[in-house]
């Protein structure tokens, strides 16, 4: 019996010395893991720092897009509001010209018709002058 308790008493050891040794062996795979994890989650936020600083790099440069566009747009109007302007200020001058012009042939016909009618006016008196000494002779 007494044997049969050495033997027994060895098996419990042995058993307890390969318990030991799991829980050890298993303590530092689940330390191992969690430093594996720990550098995973690392990694995940490096990830995500970046991807956060990209984002913001893209939208300051997306605003700065649209602050170019708008620039070029109001220089666009500007540039078609002058161009407007000067047809305008061209068109008046030549409308100015123009009037200029017709009054001054409007002048010519006006003086060319008066001397006309002055020449008619006095070739009618000469001739009622030359039919009345015709007449009174």
């Amino acid at each position: 019996m007494e044997q049969l308790l050495y033997f027994v008493l060895g098996v419990l050891t042995v058993a307890t010395l390969v318990g030991v040794v799991s829980m050890f062996r298993t303590a530092v795979q689940v330390k191992n893991l969690r430093d594996e994890l720990q550098t995973i989650q690392d990694y995940v936020d490096t990830l995500a720092r970046e991807q956060d600083h990209r984002e913001e790099l893209l939208n300051r440069r997306i605003d700065g897009e649209i602050d170019r566009i708008d620039r070029i747009g109001d220089k666009t109007i500007d540039y078609a509001d002058t161009l407007n302007n000067n047809v305008h200020d061209e068109m008046n001058k030549l409308y100015a010209y123009i009037d200029s012009r017709t009054d001054k042939l409007e002048d010519r016909i006006n003086t060319k018709f008066n001397d006309n009618t002055a020449f008619v006016d006095n070739m009618f008196h000469e001739i009622n002058s030359i039919k009345e000494r015709v007449l009174s002779k």
